[in-house]
């Protein structure tokens, strides 16, 4: 896996390009402490290629993450200086035998990645058509939806937390999560009514309507996703 140069990137559409003054003052320092993470500086497709090479049945070892890493050029101190966002957000992708989620981490690919918006919805796409039927129906659709509001509503803003005045407190990061939580069954079913007009959806219809103008191409944002649940919620 080679990492390529970030500029060379078509069509690209980072977190910060979505903004939403309607959201409370929290997302800002939530969308700050995004943007400067490392995987917000990443192509989403090499971002994704580097930690798939290095995975073994869907999960990552420390060892194997230190090594997608290294192939996308990111300095060992943001995995392992504690004061670290990146150190913050990786903790939360960690299961019980201290191996990292293949799946949810590349979601942040998708999420903070800079990249081609039709590229993302394919990948989005391959990845939760668990049947390889070449179609995506309305559970698998709910699957990714929930997958996605989990990283962008509740994890990441938890990864914004802690004692410096630039970040948030415990409480009211609990609070902005809590509001985005409320609308999330409101807006998935939006979602769906919106993307699929049938029981199914194709390949090529789901790109279209996720690289399109409009609503639906905010999913593959993580401050699209939020601005999303929070609108649902009001």
């Amino acid at each position: 896996c080679q990492s390529s140069d970030d500029s060379e990137s078509v069509n690209e559409m980072a977190p910060s390009q979505v903004p939403d003054p309607e959201l409370p003052g929290e997302e800002k320092v939530v969308a700050k402490v995004e943007k400067n993470l490392a995987f917000s500086q990443k192509v989403s497709k090499e971002f994704i290629k580097c930690l798939k090479s290095e995975a073994l049945n869907n999960a990552l070892s420390a060892p194997q993450l230190k090594r997608a890493f290294f192939e996308l050029k990111i300095p060992d101190s943001e995995m392992n200086n504690p004061d670290s966002r990146t150190f913050v957000l990786l903790a939360k992708f960690k299961n019980e035998k201290k191996l990292y989620d293949l799946q949810k981490l590349t979601l942040l690919g998708v999420l903070l990645g800079k990249g081609d918006l039709q590229e993302k919805a394919e990948w989005l796409f391959k990845q939760y058509d668990l049947d390889a039927s070449g179609m995506l129906d309305k559970s698998e659709v709910t699957n990714m939806l929930n997958a996605l509001l989990e990283v962008s509503c509740e994890i990441l803003p938890k990864a914004s937390v802690g004692s410096s005045g630039e970040l948030l407190s415990k409480e009211s990061c609990n609070e902005y999560v809590s509001s985005l939580q409320a609308g999330k069954d409101s807006l998935i079913s939006s979602v769906i009514n919106e993307l699929m007009q049938e029981e199914e959806i194709s390949l090529s219809e789901f790109k279209m309507k996720l690289s399109g103008p409009g609503n639906l191409s905010k999913v593959l944002t993580s401050t699209g996703c939020r601005s999303l649940a929070y609108k649902a919620m009001i």
